[in-house]
């Protein structure tokens, strides 16, 4: 479902493959899937969230947030 992109660095032309798309194993998995692809701030910003909203919530609200 994924299409692959390339990203560039303008300065470094360091070149990296990216994928722009639905994320499955995102849907079923949460922010972990973030963790091993080795995107840290996506996985410490979500993680951030749903602690937050968990604390506030007591637990519930983090189940809506993940189908968000």
């Amino acid at each position: 479902m994924a299409t692959r992109i390339v990203l560039q660095h303008k300065e470094t032309g360091f070149i990296k493959n990216g994928y722009y798309g639905f994320s499955w194993t995102t849907l079923f998995f949460g922010f972990m899937p973030a963790l091993f692809r080795g995107d840290f701030i996506t996985f410490f910003g979500a993680f951030a969230v749903m602690l937050i909203i968990g604390l506030v919530t007591v637990g519930f609200g983090t189940f809506f947030v993940s189908l968000a």
